[in-house]
């Protein structure tokens, strides 16, 4: 978002509109209005319904600026500068199909062969046609969710294991990776990020904005983007993704969208790598007003630690900083008082995130005052 002051558009202070409406009838009517006649309270309602009218003006004019403007807005917004929302990606996994004995001839698996998840919500399909080779028991494929989106990611190996496509001789067919790489449509913060970094794209030296632009732009799930440039010639791109470190799968993508020549300067070599996490826990003792409610103040303590881990794994090279646990504590209401035990203040390099893995906070008594 924008550091600059909300813009004012049109005028909305209903005091000044109602004593606008108020001298435009005393010029036309040549009458001093009172407050008790009914042609005040004409006058008082004409001027709500303007101020209103007001409002909405100046709401739909903040919407034609990239840092108001809504998803549906954006998309135009974007469109001059060639940047347009991602749209679902779907899951990818790899399906092993087996046989109980060996074949004596070649066994063909066409492309497009579904297998449906153990809980029966998605299907997977087969990407391309292989052939399970006579004295062979099984092949691997790479397969497809059906259904776009996150929804078909996280499948543990063998979750994917229906065959839904009649094979004769194959005995089982299972996922050996868990599914990964699907992601919902973009969002409106994501999209107003990429089109803030657009003009980064029209470099053609390489520079460091125009790789985060196209980074982000190469998979949805993409939260932050750090480039390094350790010799001459080596871009180091380290990705965090929604779900943390991004998968294998959304690193080759990442990867490969990043080495298109239409895209990277011809001579640099682009390396594309997740993002370092650097774990720690956060161990602290509290100690209440007397009238504080326990209950109450841990379940706060608890979203507010929550909040906290979220927006750490949100963008790289966060420091960790003791301060800044402690004030989150001294904020709930009912606090007195922080020690904070663990941990030390953490230097969190630009290629890392950190992780609040797990936090204990514990009661510590009452204050005397």
């Amino acid at each position: 978002m924008t550091k600059l002051p909300e813009p004012n558009f049109i005028e909305r202070n209903p005091e000044n509109i109602t004593k606008e409406w108020v001298e435009l009838y005393e010029v036309k009517s040549g009458k001093i209005l009172q407050p008790a006649q009914i042609e005040r309270l004409m006058v008082d309602v004409g001027a709500y319904r303007e101020t209103v009218l007001r409002m909405k003006i100046q709401e739909i004019a903040k919407q034609n600026l990239l840092s108001y403007a809504p998803l549906e807005i954006l998309e135009h917004i974007g469109e001059p500068l060639g940047v347009s929302k991602l749209l679902a990606n779907c899951s990818v996994t790899t399906i092993k199909f087996s046989v109980d004995e060996v074949l004596d001839f070649d066994l063909e698996i066409k492309a497009g062969t579904e297998v449906e998840t153990k809980d029966g919500l998605f299907i997977f399909q087969t990407t391309e046609t292989v052939i399970l080779k006579s004295g062979q028991t099984s092949i691997s494929v790479e397969a497809i969710c059906e259904t776009a989106g996150a929804v078909g990611n996280n499948y543990i190996v063998g979750s994917i294991n229906n065959l839904l496509t009649p094979i004769s001789y194959i005995s089982s067919a299972e996922n050996i990776t868990i599914s990964s790489g699907g992601a919902d449509d973009e969002e409106a913060d994501s999209l107003r990020e990429r089109i803030r970094q657009a003009p980064e794209k029209f470099s053609n030296a390489g520079s460091r904005g125009a790789y985060r632009y196209h980074a982000l732009s190469a998979h949805q799930s993409i939260l932050d983007v750090s480039i390094i440039s350790p010799s001459p010639g080596v871009v180091r791109i380290y990705l965090l993704a929604t779900d943390g470190n991004p998968s294998e799968e959304v690193i080759n993508s990442v990867q490969n969208y990043l080495s298109d020549d239409k895209i990277r300067p011809l001579t640099d070599l682009v390396q594309v790598y997740a993002s370092e996490k650097v774990s720690f826990s956060v161990g602290a003792e509290i100690i209440l007003y007397k009238d504080a409610d326990v209950t109450s103040v841990m379940k706060t303590i608890d979203a507010k630690m929550r909040e906290y881990k979220h927006l750490l794994s949100t963008k790289l090279g966060k420091n960790v900083v003791q301060t800044q646990i402690i004030t989150i504590l001294n904020s709930v209401y009912g606090v007195f008082k922080v020690n904070l035990t663990t941990p030390a203040d953490i230097n969190i390099l630009e290629y890392q995130w950190a992780d609040l893995e797990n936090f204990e906070i514990t009661m510590g008594g009452y204050a005397d005052e």
